[in-house]
């Protein structure tokens, strides 16, 4: 989440290249006049990429569904059934 910080025109003024570089860090700036808010400076959303774009596109279709969890890879791999070769040997055998 962001954090907040009021500050008046004239300490903006003065310090604007520390202030810019507390909203880069993800602080959101009150900027005040005569101690009433005028405007909010808070860090730009970063671009999505096409592939989130799309994916997020399927989520509002309902085309797919996200739980708000980030992504674990299972620790182990799925055991493979029968005496057939194992996928990376029949890749092997593919490129022969």
């Amino acid at each position: 989440m962001y954090t907040m910080t009021e500050v008046s025109v004239r300490e903006l003024r003065s310090n604007l290249t520390g202030y810019l570089r507390r909203i880069e860090q993800g602080e959101r700036v009150t900027v005040t006049r005569r101690g009433k808010p005028v405007a909010t400076i808070e860090p730009i959303a970063k671009p999505e990429s096409d592939v989130d774009a799309a994916l997020w596109k399927m989520v509002r279709e309902g085309k797919a569904s996200w739980s708000g969890k980030t992504f674990v890879p299972p620790k182990k791999g799925v055991p493979l059934i029968g005496d057939g070769p194992t996928p990376s040997e029949m890749i092997i055998e593919d490129r022969g």
